[in-house]
């Protein structure tokens, strides 16, 4: 439906992904005012325009932490909730196709984004 509107109610709240007790108050938040979701669009990232040889390891901790456990964090905490409440499906969406273009065209400097997107 070209040019189609859809009505949306739309709200905004922060979280650390990498903190699962900050995920689950955000969702809280979100599921008291919303109800439950039922897509959920994993694209929190962590990256670094660096060379690959020049990221240190806490660079690359920190990267792990936004991109695999963020991800782990928002989908355990929101596919809990859809299983105590016995309904919905979850189709996780991660940002792969958009950093994999990114990093085609960035070459080097963004190998971080590439490395990362096996892991979820």
């Amino acid at each position: 439906m070209k040019g189609a509107l859809v009505a949306a109610q739309v709200i905004a709240t922060a979280a650390d992904v990498r903190q699962a007790d900050s995920v689950e108050a955000a969702v809280t938040e979100c599921t008291r005012i919303l109800g439950l979701p039922t897509l959920i669009i994993n694209n929190a990232a962590g990256n670094f325009i660096s060379p690959t040889e020049k990221l240190s390891p806490n660079a690359w901790r920190t990267i792990v932490d936004i991109v695999l456990n963020g991800t782990a964090n928002v989908t355990l905490d929101i596919g809990k909730r859809l299983i105590d409440a016995g309904t919905g499906d979850v189709m996780s969406l991660v940002n792969w196709n958009i950093t994999s273009l990114v990093n085609w065209k960035v070459t080097s400097l963004v190998n971080c984004i590439s490395m990362q997107q096996p892991g979820p």
